[in-house]
């Protein structure tokens, strides 16, 4: 049932959430209490809970969801919430909160969501939500394990340089906990034990130099995804993710890696994230160690510049995605990507590779699209692309490639997609396409293209889009086109030097929907 708070400004029966109405810079009672379930004291100046807002709460004790969000609340050290036992949510994000104790969630077994986002908390120890060995130092003060129902807690955009092992001891149902955004340097060995229900952290945008080895000991047995995105890592130590058999989500991406770290523990990630790290090399026993197969393997804008041969063959079998873009990567040769016999995905955009081994593809026989755009290739050879039989979509716009010899393609059987725009191409000769029987979309856009072979396109029976826009074409008469003529419904010839057409051109395009031939 939705339930909702009215200030003494709001209509009888307005369904919208106010924030709380105050007199004099103090919120009044009558003004922000519920007896419905939800009090929200938004907004309100609030820098302390006393005064009337102490009372009201003294005498809630159905309240269910109490927000104090965007308020001044400078400390939390009293029970100021025992007598809500029926509390399940308690959002405290937004105020200037610099310390907590546990004591502040004394009886409160009932709390699912505690939001403390966006304060000035400077550590997590032992005395912020309790442990069991806290009743012996301070025996007076109250339950020491009062919040064991939560689930979700979120100390994210703090202050926080310091996690103390064991913080957690008292939050085992804990599903979710948020962490990133703060100034975390290091994470010690059992920092999150206990927290065996988890399965999302989020460590991201710290400043974490440092891992021990055990800092997820005893802990994450159900954690799916792993988040340390923007810290400033350089090494994980090998056992870190021994106790993490769920993990389908690791991403590292924006540190200071410069290898492959080791992975083992995760029986199988589907995600594994190594974008923008400063690895230069990869070398097959980089791979030796992991236990786990990476689905997609993602290692985008590195300083990328040599593959050891076989280096992927260390790899557990299954990776169906590789990304390699903008690397400095100039070459392949045959063993380059060897042991990759299962990947359908790989992108090899972005980097410098003027130079291409027959074969270099013979051995990913399940690969369906290849992306080499914005590299230095000149040239093409039909036997580059050998053992590609499956792979339905080529990229090679951005490159340097001035001419395509005959059967330039006869080895991709399968290809449907094929993308050349952005090249040096001066002209598409009869036989450039032999092969290609299955060819669906054509770009030739913004090359030098000034003369179209009356034969170049006759096998495309298939074709349904083809751009030739931003070339040097100065005629186009229908026999060009007599191949796609029964499928053709995209034509651009746009930015072209067309001074008049063919009246017999578009006779034969029946299904043609899009013609372009602006700015001739």
């Amino acid at each position: 049932q939705q339930l909702f708070c009215r200030n003494r400004h709001s209509l009888p029966g307005d369904p919208a959430t106010t924030s709380a109405g105050h007199v004099g810079g103090r919120p009044v009672a009558k003004d922000f209490l519920c007896s419905h379930g939800r009090l929200f004291v938004r907004s309100a100046g609030v820098t302390a809970i006393e005064g009337e807002l102490a009372r009201s709460l003294e005498v809630a004790p159905r309240l269910q969801w109490l927000d104090l969000s965007d308020n001044q609340l400078g400390a939390l050290q009293q029970p100021h919430f025992a007598s809500m036992p029926n509390l399940r949510r308690l959002e405290l994000q937004n105020n200037a909160i610099a310390s907590v104790g546990f004591q502040a969630f004394d009886r409160l077994r009932f709390l699912i969501y505690l939001d403390l986002s966006h304060n000035r908390l400077d550590e997590v120890t032992a005395l912020t939500f309790g442990t069991r060995r806290v009743r012996e130092r301070h025996p007076s003060a109250g339950s020491p394990c009062g919040i064991r129902s939560l689930r979700f807690l979120y100390l994210n955009d703090n202050r926080i340089s310091r996690v103390e092992p064991n913080s957690f001891e008292c939050l085992e149902a804990l599903e979710e906990l948020r962490l990133e955004r703060n100034l975390i340097a290091v994470l010690p060995n059992f920092a999150f034990k206990w927290l065996n229900s988890l399965n999302s952290l989020k460590l991201h945008g710290n400043r974490l130099e440092s891992v021990e080895e055990f800092a997820f000991g005893h802990c994450c047995g159900r954690l799916t995804q792993l988040s340390l995105v923007d810290n400033q890592l350089g090494y994980l130590p090998d056992h870190l993710l021994i106790g993490m058999p769920n993990l389908t989500g690791l991403y590292l991406d924006r540190n200071q890696f410069d290898r492959v770290p080791s992975v083992r523990g995760p029986a199988r990630l589907i995600d594994f994230h190594l974008q923008r790290n400063h690895i230069v090399r990869i070398r097959r026993r980089h791979f030796l160690a992991w236990s786990a197969a990476a689905e997609s393997l993602n290692m985008f804008d590195n300083s990328l510049r040599w593959i050891e041969d076989g280096a992927f063959g260390g790899l557990p079998p299954g990776t169906v995605s590789l990304v390699l873009q903008k690397n400095e990567l100039s070459s392949l040769g045959q063993r380059t990507l060897d042991g990759l016999t299962h990947l359908r995905y790989l992108v090899l955009a972005d980097n410098r590779i003027d130079s291409i081994e027959d074969g270099a593809f013979g051995h990913l026989v399940r690969l369906e699209t290849l992306s080499l755009a914005g590299n230095r290739l000149t040239s093409l050879r039909p036997n580059m692309f050998a053992g590609l039989n499956r792979t339905f979509a080529l990229s090679l716009g951005s490159n340097e490639i001035s001419s395509l010899p005959t059967k330039a393609f006869s080895r991709l059987p399968s290809l449907k997609y094929l993308y050349l725009e952005k090249n040096s191409l001066d002209s598409v000769p009869a036989g450039m396409l032999s092969g290609l029987n299955r060819l669906k979309k054509l770009d030739l856009s913004d090359n030098r293209i000034s003369r179209l072979h009356p034969q170049a396109l006759a096998s495309q029976t298939d074709l349904a889009f083809l751009d030739l826009s931003g070339n040097r074409l100065s005629r186009l008469c229908s026999a060009q086109l007599l191949g796609p003529a029964n499928r053709l419904s995209f034509l651009s010839l746009a930015k072209n030097r067309l001074t008049r057409l063919d009246p017999d051109l578009l006779s034969g395009l029946n299904r043609l929907q899009v013609l372009d031939l602006s700015s001739n």
